[in-house]
Parts: C-alpha cells; sequence; structure tokens
C-alpha cells in the first residue's frame, strides 16, 4: 500500500470547503468520480479523511470509456488502488457499438455524467463530487472567452450543480493543480493520453501558460442576476405539470428587460428541454417583437411562444415531439415525463396530436388552449386514442400508467453557487 501525504494545513482547507455545501445528513454517504488521474485521487483520499470525521462513507465510480485498448486494464488499476486505500470502488462502463467519429470529448462527458447519475440514483447517493480544480475553471474562463461566451459563461463552472436524484459539487475550485498533488504523496496515478493530445481544445490551452483571469467580478454579477430573476420567476411564471410555462402578458410590459429576457431564457430551457439556454439573440429578437405588441407565435429553442387571453405560453414545438414508440423494458423515460407502470400489451406512446384530438375531443373539457393539449403525451393502440393521462375523459383509463412531468433542468435549480 503506498503511503499517503496529506499536509494538515491543506486538510484544514479543504474541509473549510466542504462546510459551504453542509449541511449534510448524518453518516452521510458521498460518491466520487475518479478517473485515476492526480487530481480525482487528490479529491478521493482528502474526501476518505474528510468522510471518516464525519461518521458517513464514501464510494468511488470509475468510468470505463472503452475508447483505448489500455481502458479495462487501467479501470481494473484504479479499483485496485482505491480498495488498498480501503475505499469502495464501481467500475461503470460505456457500452458503445462504434467510437464516435466527432465530438468524441463532448459525447465521452455527456455519457459519463449519466452512468454517474445512475448510479448515483441507485445507490442512493445525494452527493457526486468531482475534482475540477482552479487550473480547469481558468481553462474554462478562456475557452469561453475565445467563442464569445455570455457573461453567464465567462462566470465559469458552478460549485453545485443539480441531477434528477441529487446534486454534483466541485469543492477544488479555490485549488491550484500543484496544492494537490503535495496530498497523494508516492502514491501512482494514471495520464491521460488525450491531455496531450493537441486536438482537444483544453490540451491546446494547456501547452501555454495561461493569464490570470479575475473570475470574481463575472461570478457576483451573476449571483446577483440569478437572485433577481429568481424573484421574478417566483412573481410571475407557472409551470404546469402537463409540461409547459405561463406568464401574465401585464407581467411583460411591467417587468425590467433584462430580467424578463433572463427568466425566458431560463423557462425556455426547461420546457423545451434544453441542455443550454437559447441563444441571446434570440430572445432579443423576441423582446423586440412584443415590444412593437406583435404577438405572433414564435418558435424559440424547441418552444412555441405565443399569446393567448393577455397570458405568454410556452409550449414544446409539437413539430419537434418523438415520435410513436413503446418503452423498452425498464425504461422509465419518455420525452420529459417519468411513466409511472409498464405499459399494457399493444400500447405505445405518442403525442395527442391534432389526430388525436379530434377523436376525444367530445369527451373531455379542458381550460388550457388547444396549442397545449396537443401536445400532452397520449396511449394509443394502432391509430386510436384509449387514454390521456392529463385529460379527464370518458376513455377507461385506470390500468394506464400516469405520468410525471421531469425536464432536463427544473426552472430554479440551476442557479450559479
Amino acid at each position: 500500500m503506498s503511503r499517503l501525504n496529506i499536509p494538515v494545513t491543506l486538510f484544514d482547507r479543504f474541509s473549510k470547503e466542504m462546510e459551504h455545501f453542509g449541511p449534510f445528513e448524518d453518516r452521510p454517504l458521498l460518491g466520487v468520480a475518479v478517473s485515476g488521474g492526480s487530481d480525482s485521487l487528490a479529491l478521493t483520499f482528502l474526501l476518505q479523511k474528510w468522510i471518516s470525521q464525519q461518521g458517513g462513507s464514501l464510494q468511488a465510480f470509475h468510468v470505463d470509456h472503452k475508447l483505448r485498448l489500455t481502458s479495462t486494464e487501467e479501470a481494473h488499476q484504479v479499483k485496485t488502488w482505491l480498495e488498498d486505500q480501503g475505499i469502495p470502488c464501481r467500475i461503470l462502463t460505456w457500452k458503445h457499438t462504434h467510437k464516435p467519429t466527432s465530438r468524441l470529448q463532448e459525447k465521452a462527458r455527456q455519457a459519463r455524467y449519466k452512468l454517474l447519475e445512475d448510479a448515483c440514483g441507485v445507490s442512493g447517493i445525494l452527493h457526486l463530487a468531482t475534482a475540477h480544480h482552479a487550473d480547469d475553471q481558468q481553462e474554462t474562463y478562456v475557452m469561453r472567452h475565445q467563442a464569445h461566451s455570455t457573461a453567464y459563461g465567462l462566470s465559469g463552472m458552478s460549485a453545485v450543480t443539480y441531477f434528477d436524484t441529487g446534486r454534483l459539487i466541485r469543492p477544488l475550485l479555490s485549488f491550484k493543480k500543484e496544492d494537490l498533488k503535495t496530498s497523494l504523496g508516492t502514491h501512482p496515478h494514471l495520464e491521460d493520453p488525450s491531455n496531450q493530445n493537441l486536438a482537444f481544445r483544453r490540451a491546446h490551452l494547456r501547452q501555454h501558460p495561461l493569464p490570470p483571469q479575475d473570475l470574481l467580478s463575472y461570478q457576483e454579477n451573476r449571483r446577483t442576476e440569478e437572485k433577481e430573476t429568481a424573484q421574478f420567476l417566483a412573481l410571475h411564471v407557472r409551470v404546469g405539470k402537463e409540461g409547459y410555462g405561463r406568464l401574465p402578458l401585464s407581467a411583460v410590459g411591467e417587468a425590467d428587460k433584462a430580467i424578463l429576457k433572463r427568466a425566458l431564457s431560463f423557462l425556455i430551457r426547461c420546457i423545451g428541454n434544453l441542455e443550454y439556454f437559447p441563444s441571446p439573440s434570440s430572445v432579443e429578437r423576441l423582446y423586440q417583437k412584443w415590444q412593437q405588441q406583435e404577438y405572433s407565435p414564435t418558435s424559440l429553442g424547441k418552444c412555441v411562444v405565443y399569446v393567448h387571453q393577455k397570458t405568454v405560453w410556452i409550449v414544446p414545438d409539437r413539430r419537434l415531439l418523438p415520435p410513436t414508440r413503446a418503452l423498452q423494458p425498464n425504461e422509465k423515460l419518455w420525452n420529459r415525463f417519468w411513466v409511472n407502470g409498464p405499459l399494457p400489451p399493444h400500447t405505445h406512446l405518442k403525442p395527442l396530436g391534432r389526430e388525436g384530438w379530434s377523436q376525444i375531443r367530445s369527451e373531455i373539457a379542458s381550460s388550457l388552449p388547444y396549442p397545449v393539449v396537443i401536445t400532452f403525451p397520449a396511449y394509443w393502440q394502432e391509430n386510436k386514442v384509449v387514454a390521456v393521462p392529463f385529460l379527464k375523459s370518458s376513455v377507461e383509463e385506470t390500468t394506464y400508467p400516469s405520468f410525471l412531468y421531469q425536464p432536463q433542468h427544473s426552472l430554479l435549480a440551476e442557479f450559479f453557487v
């Protein structure tokens, strides 16, 4: 077993950082993503010491991306290192038939986080730690600056982000990479070859010294702006369980321009099930239309934004909703909804649409506008609607599972920390 050397001053700093993420539950269970590199191992050993003082436990996860011939061998090496230190480790494997030929790092990152989030959900882990540190934060700033990012993007990575069943925490954002190396002592670690591949932007940046960047002003401004936006959203915006958003047209006329545009961005990201915010220029064009009292329907961020009865409605663009499909065994997520139970035989899911609405409109009464109703998920057998969970009708629905709206980003959960 290799000897660790965690300096007291470093651990004290780390303990103070962890206080910012508390309070934790009694005897907390934390997950940690471990690549096997020096940064993630340093985080793991710091967490192990910290959590032992809390009477909790630590579960490590290593993702085998299957992108290199040696990846599985390396995964088992990392597992052995951690278990030698008394830290349980699970290997999560990205199962893909063909290695992606484009946007490789982006797709690998998306797959990695999906595997990690799913593993935490199964294990009942609410907190997943990753080893992003101050050098990574600086690189993120430079990359986003080169990409002409907004001030939001230039604030860098948040210390906390949320996923379906928990949150991701980054306790090392104030630590330099050189600080962390001292905690490893003589412990071995892996070197990722992609860090030397200049085809990847981060690797290219690491070949050149980065000028220090002051992120604090961006971060403080973002926190202030998001607080103002949250207040506006809480006062004026409603998100229906059926997956639509609405706000009074009067609030549009009275709101500060910057706050209104941010609120619309948050709302469209939520309803459109987007990974990122819509482009600022597209939101600006919508705002300018409203300034001219032009309220015709607008397609934006996989949504349609329109005005009906003095209310602004934001609904999914029905043209972009998923087509007819049956759920696979153990599959629970359809579009933006969790399906609470198995589908009856010979039944498939499909948006209600115009065809379905024409079949059931005489049987139901809905206070919601037609463009909202036709986006609802419906149960079909061949070409006939047999149940619509969000609409009360004479169709027998007791045998059909209910739906729970579960967007990729909830409206108020993604603020900068």
